[in-house]
């Protein structure tokens, strides 16, 4: 993507969808998007979660006797989950909720990379020619992204250990990894959305200048020196609340 195309579409943006579903109007050949789909726009970044201040329900679970955690996942030991029974009061579900749902936050332990831009219209001709031309795309939906699913040993949960680390960028910030008290956690798609709103922007973005911090593990499973000092710090300043 150069500059002449970005400052094209800028100009009359809402036909951009159009281009991309092939609906060329009088789009000149060389303006056309080289994509087929916007999510697959995602060279400088991809991401599909929720806001960082975000609330979670939090609810227990009695996991089907058919079913095993897996890779983070709630899964049926067989394969495929057995045909529904009216006589079973399981029905097709993999579990079944036990008490009331709670709100809660999830803590977080600083932001692991930042994402910003400078928006088209007010790029400066220095900005324009030096940086890097973006389209951003934004999704909002609303419902159900997903699971995240912590299995605990005779210990009740402590939403003050349920922690995530974010992406700041100039579309908002966004919550990016999860664990429970230090141990990883893997949220898994399942959810129920529906569209809420749609927006399409152009942007010029210094690559070179992104801060971007390790937040991952060794093949051992030890924490990456990032992660580790974001952990430590985290249980350090929240030392007394834990031992509430």
């Amino acid at each position: 993507m150069d500059r002449e195309f970005l400052e094209y579409w800028n100009s009359d943006e809402p036909e951009m969808m159009d281009a991309v579903d092939d609906d060329r109007g009088d789009v000149p050949e060389e303006m056309m998007p080289q994509w087929e789909h916007w999510s697959e726009v995602d060279d400088v970044c991809n991401i599909n979660s929720i806001d960082d201040d975000s609330k979670y329900d939090l609810d227990e679970i009695n996991p089907h006797p058919g079913t095993k955690f897996s890779d983070g996942d709630l899964v049926w030991k067989r394969g495929k989950q057995p045909p529904p029974d009216e006589k079973n009061p399981w029905k097709e579900q993999r579990f079944e909720h036990v008490g009331d749902t709670k709100k809660i936050v999830g803590s977080d332990i600083g932001y692991e990379q930042e994402v910003y831009w400078t928006n088209a219209d007010e790029a400066d001709d220095d900005i324009k020619d030096k940086q890097t031309p973006i389209v951003i795309f934004h999704a909002t939906d609303k419902g159900l992204l997903g699971y995240i699913y912590v299995v605990l040993d005779n210990e009740d949960f402590n939403p003050k250990k349920f922690q995530h680390s974010y992406i700041e960028t100039s579309a908002g910030m966004f919550a990016s990894q999860w664990w429970y008290d230090r141990k990883p956690l893997t949220l898994v798609y399942e959810g129920d959305t529906y569209g809420k709103g749609f927006d399409i922007s152009f942007g010029f973005i210094d690559l070179d200048a992104q801060a971007s911090f390790d937040y991952y593990y060794t093949l051992k499973g030890n924490e990456k020196k990032h992660l580790k000092e974001a952990f430590d710090e985290w249980y350090i300043n929240h030392e007394d609340e834990l031992n509430e």
